[in-house]
């Protein structure tokens, strides 16, 4: 009985110790292993090393195909080339020293290097319409124009503008009317720019514009050039004199 009595007392002794060590390690913030947790570590390694693995990359059979490169329209192209010739001439042009014109009423002299206006026909009735040309008399080597028309808002309404073919002469060369024309402002009709696109400039005489018109009342209304610019090949101004017109609306 003694000897039962000590073997229970050893193994008391050895749970409480064993038990004291737990708590030991708790308490220091060690992670306690159960008897049969002993064996994880190694289980886990066993399962990590049965893990699928990463198929190597391997280069795709399918090689994309380079694009094309984009051919530009010649047709697009030629028509954004004429659009900078244009600006460049008429920037060119209108950054010279402005011409000068006469007086709205007055009659220009006979001569060379005229802009004048020339109705059609002189007279019109009321609701009909007016065709007003921008004529140039005895000039050469012109590349350019641009000019401004004003007429009495109370006596004829704004239609449109029409290309003449003065700055077309000399074998046909092309020309651009810039789509920049302003007629906002009732009585004025702004920014009416032709250009030749190519040199030597036309010489002589011709319609370089006309501008049209519907006649709503009776009276005389005076059509002007407050603005009158000609430019040359060498994108210098030209000095023009230039008269005005009335017109009768019965």
């Amino acid at each position: 009985m003694a000897k039962d009595d000590e073997e229970k007392k050893i193994k008391k002794l050895i749970e409480e110790s064993e038990e004291s060590e737990r708590t030991l390690r708790k308490m220091m913030g060690a992670q306690v292993e159960e008897p049969a947790a002993r064996e994880k570590p190694a289980r886990a390694i066993r399962e990590r090393s049965y893990e699928r693995q990463p198929r190597p990359w391997k280069p795709s059979s399918r090689i994309p195909k380079p694009e094309k490169p984009k051919r530009m329209s010649s047709e697009g192209g030629h028509k954004k080339l004429k659009v900078i010739i244009a600006i460049v001439v008429i920037i060119g042009i209108i950054a010279l020293v402005p011409m000068f014109v006469l007086p709205r009423g007055m009659v220009a002299p006979a001569g060379n290097n005229i802009v004048k206006l020339e109705p059609y026909p002189a007279t019109v009735g009321a609701g009909e319409q007016l065709r007003v040309d921008i004529v140039a008399e005895d000039v050469d080597d012109v590349v350019g124009v641009q000019a401004s028309i004003t007429y009495d808002p109370a006596l004829f309404s704004y239609d449109r503008v029409e290309e003449g073919t003065f700055l077309k002469e000399d074998d046909n060369v092309p020309t651009l009317m810039l789509d920049v024309i302003d007629a906002t402002q009732p009585g004025r009709v702004s920014d009416i720019m032709l250009v030749r696109l190519g040199n030597p400039g036309t010489s002589g005489s011709g319609t370089i514009a006309s501008v049209y018109l519907t006649a709503i009342s009776p009276g005389n209304a005076d059509f002007g050039m407050d603005i009158i610019l000609v430019g040359d090949s060498t994108v210098s101004l030209i000095p023009v004199t230039s008269f005005n017109t009335t017109v009768t609306v019965t």
